[in-house]
């Protein structure tokens, strides 16, 4: 199978090495990591769900299978039952850890699906034939059937995380826990088919509630370690941001963080990057924490004016000098692990009041550890192996601190420009500035999904330009000979990485898939366009070491500082000014020239990418140390380089005695098979007109409740058992097919402001009883299952939680909007995340006791995974 779309066997687990910063630390200062650390790993989960729906199925069958039986004995299994040969096994290992490296069946880095590399019906008869299946046949029958098909489906629509027509996987993408300070450009998800002609938003909260209260009881734990009141306020506003969703109290959790000037031990933790959705909004949990080595600790200081390529109208008017600092590791609890971090992410924090740049120097140290890298001469190689680490301290430290730490945008504040349109100039017209940002937009909104990579090209291109300056390079402490070698291996690795990124350019759409890649390969192509002389790129059709083809990658030393610099420069300007003005269509003009990938350019960059895969290495997969309280000490548990020892690390990372993690956010402890079963003789599919809806029988008189909007105008409707009734069941006179499967229903009451009909059909009064309701207050949290007719697939199952209640819609009829938002007892809506689409309306929302609670409803208008139900109450109104 093509390495595109599994982690081959081959792939490395390394060690991320953290023993002598842990070891520097005092008792407590490992008790309030070590309670940090739990509460990371526990809100990491996530990320499960945000990446893909079968995600959280994944992880909750293999934790069920590796909890009932050993490594060895599942082996054992494989084997003699399942017909395993070892390198079977060993994929499932290698798939397994890759998927809790990653947090889901996505890579972090590039956002491609990958897949089990075996047989899926021998991994069946594994799953099957497991202890843990045995033991609770039902619960994973029913989490084994909902994901083995997805587990291992390439199909067109799944192979990336990307809107329509790109490859969309539409699953919780566009899903927050945040109430965020910006929504997604309308525009571009009508574009996606999300959305109406004329869109509204409803937010929704609570989908990853029990998760963020196991990760609340650990922090409220490691406040008791706090070394500072600073330390204790920052962790109170992360409490409350976690249980409310208020995206302020992140900020002000942020503000004390960056007023925690060099604590031993650090850490953030969030809703933080938004490099993985494809609108470049919605950002992803992390939970990160890191020690400082005392010996490696930095200042980065000393910037002066005039050293960036662009007037000082487009630069910050106050530059915050924060601390660059280089520290190890002790926790990454999220998708992927950088080399470096450059938070908080919000602008009017970093512009104003400051930020923090680290550089995670274990990180680093373990993932460079390459002899050969591709497609550099031996001389380089060489060199490269001498430098690499030292001259991504310099990159990182620059990308980071002034490369992100740096620029102004031209906006409007508070009613007044925060810049003199009178006298600042275009430097790349020559006349005074005709574009700005308006009251209400930011760098996000405009720039939308070309902002991640358009920032990280710029940041990028900032460390190289500026690695070039000596005294810069001497604040890293290197000079003479030595500073020169760093600064050519800079240059050198982000040439060669540009190439290595063509790996993430998708040939199927033409689209990029990942923003540091995009990022780097434009920066190939201005390096290329200022000279051919400055950077070569060949194609070797024969290696003499392999016979295989190769590509050979130089660089002309000679020349950075003058043709290099310059072309860097020239491009900085032209970034930068863009972002200034908030110019989105000369942005994405430029740069999406740049992007091109084609044979026809000045090089043949499509057959380059087919050699990059022919000689791809396998990334790296980090195994992080855990820590465990014994007889109230903190101790480190290190784990081997191994597979079989990085998924044992996942068991340790998230075991908790007290809240015994089951995962309730995908409601797996819940049968829904038996509540499927108990529950489908009495749904029915509504025939009105051209369209499909659901319904469900309430009364043994034939009472059906369903939506108004799904037989608005008819008085007749047909409807559909999913089971066939005797023709005798049929009170006499009424019209019904011969083998009962399908009957005529009467529309007997339409109530549009609930969104609710009734339909009676003429059957028996003993072919049905009364439907159990709930009357009781639905929880936020609770498990709730939908059952409809979407397209072609009838009786379909949608699986969530119950998000919170709403009171208020529009008061129109009008563009199929029927809710009247009245403040009367009855008008209550149920929100719920399980995942209905167009065909869904009418249908039931069931609880985790089969009671039905709310008759859901599902438009175009909504965000396409915000689903709601009229509270059953409201049904009382109706018999």
């Amino acid at each position: 199978m093509s390495s595109e779309y599994v982690f081959t066997n081959d792939t490395p687990v390394v060690q991320l090495d953290a023993e002598i910063a842990f070891n520097g630390l005092t008792d407590e200062e490992r008790l309030y990591a070590h309670y940090l650390s739990k509460s990371c790993w526990f809100g990491s989960i996530v990320c499960l769900f945000q990446t893909s729906p079968e995600s959280p199925l994944i992880f909750t069958l293999f934790r069920r299978l590796f909890a009932e039986q050993s490594v060895e004995e599942l082996k054992a299994l494989a084997q003699s039952v399942a017909q395993f040969e070892d390198n079977e096994w060993r994929a499932l290992l290698v798939y397994l850890s890759a998927f809790l490296s990653n947090m889901g069946n996505y890579r972090s880095f590039g956002d491609s699906k990958f897949i089990p590399d075996l047989s899926a019906n021998k991994m069946d008869a594994f799953v099957r034939n497991s202890t843990a299946f045995c033991n609770n046949q039902k619960e994973l029958e029913f989490i084994w059937t909902n994901v083995k098909q997805r587990m291992f489906s390439l199909e067109k629509n799944e192979l990336s995380l990307a809107f329509a027509p790109e490859n969309l996987v539409f699953n919780s993408v566009l899903k927050s826990c945040l109430v965020p300070n910006r929504l997604l450009n309308l525009l571009s998800l009508i574009e996606a088919g999300c959305c109406a002609t004329d869109p509204k938003f409803v937010l929704t909260r609570g989908d990853y509630s029990p998760l963020l209260k196991i990760a609340n009881k650990y922090l409220l734990k490691a406040k008791e370690f706090a070394r500072n009141e600073t330390e204790s306020q920052m962790i109170d506003q992360f409490i409350r941001h976690f249980q409310s969703g208020d995206l302020r109290r992140h900020k002000d959790g942020s503000r004390f963080w960056i007023r925690d000037k060099k604590p031993i031990v650090e850490t953030y933790m969030g809703f933080i990057e938004n490099l993985r959705d494809p609108a470049g909004m919605r950002a992803e949990f992390e939970g990160i924490q890191f020690s400082a080595q005392k010996l490696v600790l930095k200042s980065l200081r000393g910037r002066k004016d005039g050293k960036l390529p662009w007037p000082k109208e487009f630069e910050k008017d106050c530059f915050l000098e924060p601390d660059f600092t280089s520290l190890d590791v002790l926790t990454f609890a999220g998708s992927g692990i950088p080399y470096g971090i450059n938070i908080p992410n919000y602008l009017e924090i970093r512009q104003n009041e400051g930020f923090k740049n680290v550089s995670l120097g274990n990180a680093i140290t373990a993932a460079l550890s390459d002899p050969k890298p591709n497609f550099l001469s031996a001389d380089d190689a060489k060199l490269t192996e001498k430098y690499i680490i030292d001259s991504l301290e310099v990159q990182i430290g620059l990308h980071e601190l002034l490369g992100h730490g740096s620029g102004k945008q031209l906006q409007i504040v508070d009613g007044k420009p925060n810049f003199d349109s009178e006298k600042t100039i275009n430097p790349l017209t020559g006349d005074k500035v005709d574009k700005w940002y308006k009251t209400g937009e930011s760098y996000d909104s405009v720039f939308e999904s070309l902002g991640s990579a358009y920032e990280e090209c710029r940041a990028e291109s900032v460390g190289l330009y500026l690695s070039l300056e000596p005294e810069v390079l001497k604040i890293f402490g290197f000079s003479g000979a030595e500073a020169d070698h760093v600064v050519y291996v800079n240059w050198l690795s982000m040439v060669q990485r540009g190439i290595l990124s063509l790996e993430m350019y998708n040939t199927t759409v033409g689209k990029w898939g990942q923003a540091h890649s995009r990022a780097r390969y434009v920066i190939i192509r201005v390096l290329l366009e200022a000279s051919p002389d400055l950077v070569s790129i060949e194609l070797v059709e024969k290696s003499p070491e392999d016979g295989n083809r190769d590509l050979s990658i130089g660089l002309n030393r000679e020349l950075i500082a003058s043709v290099g610099k310059k072309a860097i420069g020239d491009f900085l300007l032209k970034l930068q000014v863009y972002i200034s003005l908030g110019d989105i269509e000369s942005a994405e003009r430029m740069f999406d020239a740049y992007s091109q990938v084609s044979n026809d350019l000045e090089h043949p960059f499509l057959t380059y990418r087919e050699v990059v895969l022919e000689r791809k290495k396998p990334r790296k997969i980090f195994v992080q140390s855990s820590t465990e309280l014994l007889e109230g000490k903190v101790v480190a548990k290190k784990y081997a380089s191994t597979h079989e020892a990085l998924i044992q690390s996942f068991a340790d990372h998230l075991r908790d005695n007290e809240s015994h993690l089951t995962l309730r956010s995908a409601q797996l402890n819940v049968d829904f098979q038996q509540l499927y079963d108990n529950s489908i003789g009495r749904v029915v599919q509504i025939k009105a007109g051209t369209g499909v809806g659901t319904g469900i029988i309430v009364s043994h008189l034939g009472l059906i409740v369903t939506n108004a909007h799904v037989v608005r105008g008819l008085s007749h409707v047909n409807v559909i058992f999913f089971y066939e009734y005797e023709i005798k069941d049929v009170l006499e006179g009424y019209d019904s097919t011969e083998d009962m499967s399908e009957m005529k229903g009467q529309v007997v009451y339409v109530w549009p402001h609930m969104d609710l009909a009734l339909i009676k059909i003429y059957i028996k009064s003993d072919l049905f009883y009364d439907c159990d309701m709930s009357l009781s207050e639905p929880t936020i949290g609770e498990a709730v299952m939908a059952i409809g007719n979407p397209q072609d697939c009838e009786g379909a199952v949608a699986v969530g939680m119950i998000a919170g209640h709403y009171q208020w819609m529009t008061n129109s009829m009008d563009n199929q909007q029927f809710i009247h938002g009245m403040n009367s007892p009855e008008n209550r809506y149920i929100i719920h995340s399980a995942p209905i689409f167009q065909g869904y309306s009418g249908g039931p929302l069931l609880n985790s006791t089969g009671h039905l609670i709310g008759v859901n409803f599902l438009r175009a208008l909504h965000v396409r995974c915000a689903a709601f139900a009229p509270d059953v109450n409201g049904l009382l109104y109706l018999y």
